[in-house]
C-alpha cells in the first residue's frame, strides 16, 4: 500500500510531497529541545534534530495537522551548535533561514508601527553573531550586530509608546528567547521589559568585540550610553573596566564614585564595587592595597564575579 503523503512548502514557496512516516521525523517539539537543554545533551540536541536544520522547509505538519513550529525547535539546535562552538556548521544551515530571520520590521502602514520577528530572538542572535567568531566574516557580523540592536531599539521604543496607553499593562513576565512569543500571549510592559534586556546584551557583546580587537572608543560610546540610562551597577563596573584598559584611571575612580552604594546595601553589588575598587588600587601600583579588596570580593561575589576577584587575587600575588 502506498504510503499515505503531506505536502509541505519549502521556504522558495515551493510544493513537495513527504511520506507521512518523514514528515513525523521531522516534527519535533520544543519540549523535547526543551528537556535537552536542561540536561546539557547538546551533541544529542544536534543529532536529533539534524534533518529538521539541513531542510529548508518550515512547513511540516504532523500527522493530526498541526504545525511542527520548526523554528522553535531549531532555536535549540543552534543554541546547541553555539555552545559546542561549531561555527561552520551554523553557517552552512543559518543563512538558508535568513529571509525568516530578516522578516517585516514594520507593518508597513504610514506610522511604521515595529512588528515582532517571524523567528525567536535566539535565532537572530546566532545569525548576526557568529559572524563575530571567524576573523574573515567579523565586519559582516559587526554589522549585523548593529542592526539587531537597533532592531531591538526599535521594537522597545515602540511598546515603550504602547505602555503609556495601555493602563492594565503592569505586571512583567519573563518572556523566553528560544520561543516565538504567541500574538497576544504576553502583556505591553513584559515586551518592553524582554526588548529592553536584549537591547542590553546586544549592547555589551558589541563593547566587549571592541574591547577584544583593544578598540576601546566605540565600547566606551556603547557602555556610557548603557550605564546613563540604567540603574544597573554592573554597567557602571564595565565603564570603568574600559576606561582602565585606556589608562584613564581617573575617570575610572569617578564611575567608581558613582556607583558606591549606602552602607547596608550589600550583596553581590558590594562585591562588585571591592573588585572594581582592587583593579583602581592595582592600577595606582598599590600592590599591597589592592590584595585586601580582592580577597574581600572574591569571598562575597557570586558565580562569575567570585571568579574575576579570585583571577584578579592571584594576579595581585605575581
Amino acid at each position: 500500500e502506498r504510503p499515505s503523503r503531506l505536502e509541505a512548502p519549502t521556504m522558495e514557496g515551493e510544493v513537495r510531497e513527504r511520506t507521512e512516516a518523514e514528515a513525523m521525523t521531522m516534527a519535533f517539539t520544543a519540549s523535547e529541545a526543551r528537556a535537552m537543554v536542561a540536561g546539557g545533551k547538546w551533541k544529542e540536541l544536534v543529532r536529533s534534530f539534524e534533518a529538521l536544520a539541513s531542510s529548508t522547509n518550515t512547513g511540516v505538519h504532523d500527522k493530526n495537522g498541526n504545525p511542527a513550529h520548526p523554528l522553535d525547535v531549531l532555536a535549540y539546535y543552534f543554541l546547541a551548535l553555539y555552545r559546542l562552538r561549531e561555527n561552520e556548521k551554523i553557517g552552512r544551515t543559518i543563512e538558508g533561514l535568513a529571509s525568516w530571520i530578516a522578516g517585516p520590521t514594520s507593518d508597513g502602514g504610514s506610522h511604521g508601527e515595529q512588528v515582532e520577528p517571524a523567528a525567536p530572538f535566539l535565532l537572530l542572535w546566532v545569525h548576526a553573531s557568529y559572524k563575530l567568531l571567524n576573523k574573515g566574516t567579523q565586519d559582516e557580523g559587526l554589522s549585523r550586530m548593529y542592526e539587531l540592536l537597533e532592531r531591538c531599539r526599535a521594537l522597545r521604543s515602540s511598546y515603550q509608546e504602547k505602555l503609556q496607553f495601555d493602563v492594565g499593562s503592569a505586571d512583567v513576565t519573563p518572556i523566553c528567547d528560544l520561543e516565538q512569543c504567541a500574538p497576544g500571549a504576553a502583556n505591553t510592559a513584559s515586551l518592553v521589559a524582554a526588548w529592553d534586556r536584549r537591547h542590553k546584551t546586544c549592547a555589551c557583546a558589541l563593547a566587549c568585540h571592541h574591547c577584544h580587537l583593544k578598540q576601546f572608543r566605540p565600547a566606551l560610546r556603547i557602555l556610557s550610553e548603557l550605564t546613563s540610562s540604567s540603574q544597573d551597577r554592573e554597567y557602571g563596573a564595565l565603564l570603568a573596566h574600559v576606561l582602565l584598559q585606556m589608562g584613564d584611571v581617573r575617570s575610572a575612580s569617578k564611575v567608581a564614585e558613582g556607583m558606591a552604594r549606602p552602607a547596608g546595601e550589600g550583596g553581590g553589588s558590594d562585591a562588585l564595587s571591592g573588585n572594581l575598587d582592587g583593579l583602581l588600587a592595582f592600577a595606582r601600583d598599590d600592590f599591597q592595597g589592592c590584595l585586601p579588596k580582592f580577597e574581600k570580593a572574591s569571598r562575597e561575589a557570586p558565580g562569575e564575579a567570585g571568579v574575576h576577584a579570585r583571577n584578579n587575587l592571584a594576579g595581585g600575588h605575581m
